[in-house]
């Protein structure tokens, strides 16, 4: 019985030692876990407020420094793009806040260039201040020049000085080329019209031809307008009249015009056509069946292309002898 009443008072009063030493260690955790969160400070979101709201705001012992200033289309200008450390970190006391603070922008308002041509995308882009990005092609059946079908950023859209718009472009198919106008072009400009068309020159003629220049294209086959294969051959008539004394000569030659009958009367008009070139020389108005004369100055040989209200009428060979005067002028 003693011995068992020793056991209790001993254990009661180790229990109640035990629970002092516990009580203590749980009490110095407290006030050491109490000491060190006063020391930690934990990191605001500052993203998207001013550069005055976050001074307003900043908690004490976090010290704010600016990291660096860069342009953005969403930010306005003074306000925080970045922070470091991020939001909901702890630090400690003392600890710098790096920020990143936004200059604004230099924005443009992407316009649209669907159905432009590549070229005059380009050139627009170049006056906006941006520059072509990616381009990505689909082969397409229209002919002629590529052109704009889609674009990123797309029409209306925000974009920075000196980024790049890209684009999907059409991609004709190469059927062959319309061949051009070369009468009344000289040799050498129908060699340079038909080498830029992708075509080839072909036979030459030649033909003499007042009122034409020397080497003048007079005709071509096939005619303009027609669409040709690449290199396929064109074919010219070319004029052959070189400056001669005999072409140097003026002639003043008298000629008579008789007009056709009629109800009413008519607009006449006369085109002189000779080695100095085509020159209208006669312009009037004359009753149905009347004759009148000209007194014409002839540089070479030539002929004269009689017009009634527009319409082509009669051509007359000219021909005389050289500072006299000649009476007869030949139709045909």
């Amino acid at each position: 019985m003693r011995f068992i009443k020793f056991v209790i008072k001993w254990f009661s009063i180790f229990s109640f030692l035990l629970a002092i030493l516990f009580g203590g260690i749980w009490f110095l955790f407290q006030g050491v876990q109490k000491l060190f969160h006063k020391s930690l400070i934990i990191v605001p979101n500052f993203k998207g407020l001013s550069l005055v709201e976050v001074l307003e705001n900043r908690p004490k012992g976090l010290h704010l420094e600016i990291l660096e200033k860069k342009k953005s289309l969403t930010i306005p200008k003074g306000y925080i793009i970045e922070q470091t450390p991020k939001s909901g970190e702890r630090v400690k006391e003392g600890r710098r806040l790096l920020m990143t603070i936004s200059l604004g922008s230099d924005s443009i308002s992407v316009p649209s260039f669907i159905g432009k041509s590549f070229r005059k995308s380009n050139l627009i882009l170049r006056n906006l201040g941006l520059s072509v990005g990616t381009k990505a092609f689909i082969k397409s059946k229209d002919s002629g020049q590529s052109k704009v079908l889609s674009q990123s950023p797309k029409s209306g859209e925000l974009a920075l000085k000196g980024s790049v718009v890209s684009f999907l472009l059409s991609k004709p198919v190469k059927r062959g080329r319309r061949l051009p106008m070369l009468e009344e072009h000289s040799l050498s400009k129908a060699k340079e019209i038909l080498l830029k068309s992708n075509l080839s020159l072909g036979k030459i003629r030649k033909k003499s031809i007042p009122g034409f220049k020397h080497l003048e294209v007079l005709e071509q086959f096939p005619p303009a307008g027609n669409i040709l294969k690449i290199d396929e051959k064109v074919d010219l008539v070319i004029n052959n009249i070189e400056e001669t004394n005999e072409n140097k000569q003026i002639k003043t030659i008298k000629v008579d015009i008789k007009l056709p009958p009629g109800l009413k009367r008519q607009f006449v008009k006369v085109d002189k056509m000779d080695f100095s070139g085509k020159k209208t020389i006669y312009e009037k108005s004359h009753s149905p069946a009347t004759s009148f004369s000209l007194k014409v100055k002839l540089k070479g040989s030539g002929y004269l292309n009689i017009y009634l209200d527009d319409i082509f009428y009669k051509k007359i060979k000219l021909s005389g002898e050289v500072n006299g005067i000649n009476h007869r002028a030949n139709g045909y």
